[in-house]
């Protein structure tokens, strides 16, 4: 025993007593990382915006629908009554009875109420307009509007007259539309 007392000095103990809580205190931080999760601890729903660090929520995480916003700028290229290429979601009618050459309904699948719509002709000669269906009390007195009739009759639809610039007439085009806002 008087060998082991004179071993024991002070540093000894204290290197002794933090070798036991080093390897004692990783086996203590597993079940403890356990109870700190932060599923477990925090409801859903209970925190406002302003108790979440910068940077640590990413589009996908949010519904933009529910605040009100939207992704991306929807858009499209029209040529010989057809979609070539598009951003996704749109579909097209091109030249229509009851609306004759020149027309393209476009529907965005969403209400284009309230946004930009920038319309280019690609190159041609030709004029292009266009104009949301579905807008209530704005029919009477343009006849353009006339035309978005039954399904057309829509806020997702858009309704694109090509017009040359040689004759005046109502006249098909390649074109570019896009939806901003």
């Amino acid at each position: 025993m008087k060998s082991v007392r004179r071993r024991l000095s002070f540093s000894n103990v204290v290197s002794m007593l933090a070798l036991i809580v080093a390897l004692g205190g990783t086996a203590f931080a597993g079940p403890v990382a356990r109870l700190v999760s932060g599923d477990k601890l925090i409801k859903r729903a209970s925190l406002s915006g302003n108790r979440l660090r910068s940077h640590t929520l990413t589009a996908a995480q949010l519904d933009l629908a529910k605040l009100g916003l939207q992704r991306r700028t929807p858009w499209a290229f029209i040529a010989d009554g057809k979609i070539l290429a598009q951003s996704g979601g749109i579909t097209l009618v091109h030249d229509p009875a009851d609306c004759g050459v020149g027309c393209d309904f476009i529907d965005f699948g969403s209400s284009q109420h309230n946004r930009a719509l920038v319309v280019t002709p690609n190159g041609s000669q030709v004029f292009e307009t266009a104009y949301v269906c579905g807008l209530p009390g704005n029919t009477g007195g343009n006849p353009i509007l006339t035309h978005c009739s039954g399904d057309n009759n829509s806020p997702n639809v858009v309704l694109v007259r090509g017009v040359s610039a040689s004759s005046g007439n109502f006249s098909d085009s390649a074109f570019f539309i896009a939806s901003i806002g």
